[in-house]
């Protein structure tokens, strides 16, 4: 998980990436994110990316 923060907080990485580098859903990347106060890097390119990941995603029964 700290790996995928430093490379989302240094503009690396994606926020879908990010999260599917920590072996985490999207989700759960957004809200250890939101625990720790840190904001999104959300540029139009991310939020593109994040949506197609979320849709390729099978919903938790």
């Amino acid at each position: 998980m700290n790996a995928a923060l430093q490379l989302y907080k240094q503009k690396k990485v994606s926020l879908g990436l990010a999260a599917r580098i920590a072996g985490v859903p999207l989700g759960g990347f957004l809200d250890f994110l939101k625990e720790y106060y840190l904001t999104l890097n959300l540029e139009l390119e991310d939020a593109v990316e994040s949506l197609g990941y979320a849709a390729t995603m099978k919903p938790s029964p």
